[in-house]
């Protein structure tokens, strides 16, 4: 899906949670925020990132909560460019949040859910192509065609928001 060089950019909560199922190609290609706290920080850190190195693919990975508190960067990534996909996982709430909430507080949540954002169009008002993204193949054209174009992307892709990064059967398998 992304090329061997890619820069790995996930942010903090559940994407950063999936991030540890990436295999890692290449040293120096994973920069994650410490401590899940640095809600917004794959958007800047991405442009960032493509700006000191041009020619290597870069791939942001993040909530959209997190997208909430940097969306504006969107169009910032208009104006300079940069080979950046940035996959945003909707599932319409703060869901590492949720899911704590839900473990500590007998299945209660507060302040944790939203109304559906589209993000693509989002990403469209700003100047950088975006869209929803439903199926995982296309998913995965989307994002080889945006490497290879070179040019910034944004794709929202709707999860499940009751799917736990942490009981996934991939890292329940690993603690054995």
């Amino acid at each position: 899906m992304a090329p061997e060089n890619t820069l790995l950019i996930p942010d903090a909560g559940n994407p950063g949670v999936w991030s540890f199922l990436w295999e890692i190609q290449q040293p120096n290609s994973y920069i994650k925020p410490v401590g899940f706290g640095n809600m917004g920080f794959a958007l800047p850190s991405a442009i960032a990132a493509s700006l000191i190195d041009p020619e290597r693919p870069v791939l942001a990975l993040i909530g959209d909560g997190s997208l909430g508190m940097s969306l504006g960067e969107i169009e910032t990534l208009a104006r300079v460019g940069g080979n950046v996909c940035v996959i945003v996982f909707n599932d319409s709430s703060y869901g590492n949040i949720r899911q704590e909430q839900e473990l500590h507080f007998n299945g209660r949540t507060t302040g944790v859910d939203f109304g559906r954002v589209d993000f693509g169009m989002a990403a469209r008002a700003m100047g950088v192509h975006g869209e929803v993204v439903t199926r995982l193949a296309v998913l995965r054209e989307r994002v080889a065609e945006a490497f290879a174009a070179g040019t910034p992307v944004v794709l929202d892709v709707p999860i499940d928001r009751d799917v736990n990064a942490w009981t996934f059967p991939s890292f329940a398998a690993r603690k054995k």
